[in-house]
């Protein structure tokens, strides 16, 4: 029997089990045992995995595995987190780049947050309609390191997010590899909230770093917010993106600035 330490860490409401992956213990290819230590009900519970590895180009790899057992390119909130814990692991400290699949991130400290330069947006679709129950709806696509539907609502609190996003998720314009959706409700001038349902965790997440992201970009683009915008999530705490991004110009870096924390260290055995 073989023993894998963790540290359990929350980034407004995403949490994760993160894991010191440099020596290569931990069984990337074992589905079961991803999909079993991620349930909420028999296993540690979490939106996902985190592996901080080796790299030779950047202080140090992230890889993101979600409970569905899927290697995704990349998290927002996931990523804070792999950079607050590459901190306490002495790999960085004010400053670092982090190797991810969608590229490199180059992250640093502020005050308390964590500031990601996330790179440049891609993929950007404009307004399209689709038909759910009846009702067609105004959705907007772009890719902030995996891709994502928003869908803006006039009541956040009052849409299925379950079944809608899951619609979205499924639907024939997504295909094959699917999509995430935000429904996303103007409250200010510079100020939006956000609830998402993410793919591989087939389901709504309290907070989702891209999906903020993305939800702040089409905003702007589309409903003339101002940098920096702010986004409350589901359990009311809040993440900001800023970038000079445009109507005119959509190729700009975009940062996600929010907490990452530990929450508890442990270890299971499999």
């Amino acid at each position: 029997m073989r023993t894998i330490n963790f540290v359990k860490m929350v980034g407004t409401g995403n949490d994760f089990i993160v894991i010191d992956n440099r020596m290569k213990k931990f069984p990337v290819d074992d589905d079961s045992l991803i999909i079993r230590i991620c349930n909420r009900r028999n296993g540690i519970g979490s939106d996902g995995i985190i592996l901080i590895e080796e790299s030779f180009s950047n202080d140090f790899k992230m890889r993101i595995i979600n409970p569905d057992a899927s290697e995704v390119a990349m998290c927002g909130n996931g990523a804070r987190c792999a950079v607050r814990y590459a901190n306490v692991l002495g790999i960085m400290k004010d400053h670092c780049t982090v190797e991810t699949l969608a590229g490199t991130l180059k992250a640093s400290f502020v005050d308390n947050n964590i500031s990601l330069n996330m790179g440049r947006p891609k993929d950007f679709r404009d307004s399209f309609l689709i038909n759910y129950n009846g009702e067609e709806y105004e959705v907007f696509f772009i890719n902030t390191g995996v891709p994502h539907v928003v869908i803006f609502v006039e009541n956040v609190k009052s849409i299925n997010v379950e079944d809608f996003g899951q619609f979205i998720r499924y639907h024939d314009l997504f295909k094959p590899d699917g999509t995430n959706c935000n429904f996303v409700e103007v409250t200010g001038n510079n100020s939006i909230k956000v609830r998402t349902y993410e793919r591989g965790v087939e389901d709504e997440t309290f907070s989702c770093g891209t999906g903020t992201c993305a939800s702040a970009i089409i905003s702007v683009i589309k409903k003339g917010l101002e940098w920096k915008v702010t986004s409350t999530t589901r359990l009311h705490e809040t993440l900001q993106v800023d970038s000079e991004i445009s109507s005119e110009d959509i190729d700009k870096d975009f940062y996600l600035i929010g907490p990452a924390d530990i929450t508890f260290k442990g270890s299971f055995s499999y």
